[in-house]
This record gives structure tokens, C-alpha cells and sequence, in this order.
């Protein structure tokens, strides 16, 4: 009779790939880390445009984003990047990984705490928004 060992190395590389995909659950994992990152990425833009809505009215490009014609106050923006925060890293530490979590976290605090203020000052701010 053959043993599990034996029988595993027989498998094709095409049957491999199928059986690592079947148990890392590869489809839930990627909605539920596509779903968290989105929700956190949702939360730094409508920071950023929150803190950014005063010069937005004078650029071109900008000048027509919801913060900057009135459709949203800025409290309903902010309102809107918390819970998108807070939904995007409890799905991530939730269905995920706490790690995956803090590093969403730390992201979202790196573009509106350090990439939308020095993008005007400073040369660093690419250094952050490259992150």
C-alpha cells in the first residue's frame, strides 16, 4: 500500500497548484483582502480630499470633487473616511491577519498624516506617497 507521503508526490504540478489553491481558500482570501484594502484606501482619499478641498477649488483638475461643490459637508466626509476606516481594518484583522490590519493603518496614516501635508513643502512627500 502507499503512504500519504507517496501518494503526494505523485500528484501532477497542475493537481498541486489546485490543492494549494483549495486550501489556502485562495477566493475568500482575496475578497476579503481586496474588500479590507479598498475600504481603508476609500478612507485616505476622502481624508485627503477633506484636507485638501480648499485647493482643489482652484485647480482645474480638482475643482469639480464633491468636497469642493458642496454635495457632502465636511462632516459627512470625515464621517464617511472613519467608518470606511474602521470597517476596512476590522475586516482585515477580522477575516485576515492583525498584521494586515496594522500595516492598512499605518498606510492610511502615513498618506494623511505625512503625504497630503508635505506633497506642497517638501520633497519627502514622495518618499510617502511611493508607500
Amino acid at each position: 500500500p502507499e503512504t500519504h507521503l507517496e501518494q503526494w508526490t505523485k500528484m501532477e504540478p497542475k493537481g498541486l497548484i489546485s490543492a494549494y489553491l483549495q486550501l489556502s481558500k485562495s477566493k475568500l482570501t482575496m475578497l476579503v483582502t481586496s474588500t479590507g484594502t479598498a475600504l481603508l484606501s476609500s478612507a485616505a482619499n476622502a481624508s485627503n480630499q477633506l484636507l485638501e478641498a480648499p485647493y482643489d477649488a482652484q485647480m482645474k483638475r480638482t475643482h469639480s470633487r464633491v468636497l469642493v461643490v458642496h454635495r457632502f459637508s465636511p462632516l459627512h466626509a470625515l464621517s464617511f473616511a472613519g467608518v470606511a476606516a474602521v470597517c476596512g481594518a476590522g475586516t482585515l484583522y477580522f477575516f485576515a491577519n492583525p498584521l494586515a490590519a496594522g500595516l492598512g493603518v499605518l498606510n492610511v496614516a502615513l498618506y494623511v498624516g505625512a503625504y497630503t501635508p508635505l506633497k506642497r513643502t517638501h520633497i519627502a512627500c514622495t518618499w510617502a506617497g511611493a508607500l
